[in-house]
């Protein structure tokens, strides 16, 4: 009797079995990182729905509050909100009156929404610029990081508007790179209105040569705040002497919460030196940053370097404000994952771990060396370091400094 072929050769029921064990492998793989995503955004929303029912959110009261206070023709940088005040520019109205129109309780619940839906727009954005991270399973896992990462709960349940933020710049990052400089100018200016933080990136335009949308931007801030002093004159006094003590502020008496790097000089013992000292190491650090777009054009780079340099070298740095490193822990995912440099993989692994970290009891932390105290600082100059020392990369597909754009929307 005749064997069958398909008995007499073992190795082609090996083979099967071993593409029948991937496959059911790969499909594993896919349903735990749908479930990872799905329980860390279940988490968010849970944490965010029980502050929600017992307490006013920090900062959305401030805004709202603040607004109410400039509605009723008083001044609200002469003022303070549960001892919390009011540090934005008179621009930034424009986005926080709107909410009055509500009760504070569903101004806060619909604000939570947007700052939620901006946090996920924005990783979609963000992972649609690469081929490597636009497959849905990596673009969930990236999600459910920055969902679990402890700057993005801290805005959350904070009510801070930093997310609504970080989304208008990525949508500047993407138009940009799209030509579009009408609405990249439009979102640089939106978002430079509501914080004057991302004001650096007008030096990304800058060396882009995206000239019109630098002067759309600057624009609409300029006339925002020009109309707002003309409305209520009062609120000239944040040019007058909020910004002016802002920028001289030597990080002296911080909270834990300030991972500065004027708090960082001021704890190690240079209280009077912060200030020219930081200026000094921010200078520094963008023009490494230019030189490095120079010479090899990563406009993702650039882009996330200057907003991460900007974030810690502001007069403070709330852990809050660290979700602005989201589009530098994007590149350099990408260079790792290009790259395969295990030893670059465990630095970024820990650079987003230690900024991510937080103290269970911020009062009082299980030490006051420096170093440990200012963790979410040091995690972002490894950040920074990593992307300051890429280098080429020959086969390197999505990098958007020097081909086509991966994406299909707008």
């Amino acid at each position: 009797m005749t064997i069958p072929k398909i008995y007499a050769h073992p190795v082609w029921i090996t083979k099967l079995m071993e593409k029948m064990f991937k496959k059911g492998y790969y499909e594993g793989v896919k349903l735990l990182i749908l479930v990872i995503f799905l329980i860390s955004l279940s988490q968010v929303v849970f944490g965010i729905s029980k502050v929600q029912s017992q307490v006013f959110l920090i900062d959305f009261n401030v805004y709202y509050q603040a607004s109410k206070t400039l509605l009723s023709d008083q001044n609200p940088y002469h003022q303070v909100f549960n001892t919390v005040p009011f540090n934005y520019p008179p621009s930034s109205f424009l986005f926080f009156v709107p909410f009055t129109l509500l009760g504070q309780k569903e101004g806060q619940v619909l604000f939570t929404l947007l700052s939620l839906l901006s946090l996920l727009s924005s990783s979609y954005f963000l992972t649609s610029l690469f081929p490597i991270t636009s497959k849905w399973t990596v673009r969930l896992f990236i999600t459910s990081l920055f969902l679990q990462n402890f700057p993005a709960k801290f805005t959350l349940t904070l009510g801070q508007v930093n997310l609504i933020v970080l989304l208008l710049l990525i949508l500047m990052f993407v138009f940009e790179k799209k030509r579009k400089d009408l609405w990249t100018g439009i979102c640089f200016g939106l978002a430079s209105m509501v914080k004057l933080t991302p004001i650096i990136l007008g030096l990304y335009l800058l060396f882009k040569k995206r000239f019109l949308a630098l002067f759309i931007g600057i624009g609409m801030l300029l006339l925002s705040n020009l109309f707002f002093i003309w409305r209520w004159p009062e609120t000239a006094s944040f040019f007058q002497s909020i910004l002016p003590q802002l920028n001289l502020q030597t990080g002296m008496g911080a909270s834990l919460y300030d991972q500065s790097l004027r708090a960082f000089l001021s704890r190690i013992g240079l209280t009077f030196l912060t200030c020219p000292l930081s200026l000094i190491i921010v200078s520094i650090l963008v023009v490494l940053s230019v030189v490095k777009f120079l010479r090899q054009r990563d406009d993702l780079v650039f882009f996330s370097l200057l907003l991460a340099i900007t974030t810690i070298g502001n007069s403070f740095t709330w852990q809050h404000h660290l979700v602005f490193l989201f589009p530098a822990f994007l590149a350099e995912t990408v260079y790792f994952l290009q790259s395969k440099s295990v030893l670059r993989g465990i630095i970024l692994a820990t650079s987003f771990a230690i900024v991510g970290y937080h103290f269970p009891d911020i009062a009082s932390p299980p030490t006051t060396n420096p170093i440990f105290v200012f963790h979410s600082l040091m995690g972002t100059l490894i950040l920074i370091g990593l992307l300051l020392t890429h280098r080429t990369v020959k086969s390197r597909q999505g990098n958007i400094g020097k081909s086509k754009l991966h994406l299909s929307i707008i």
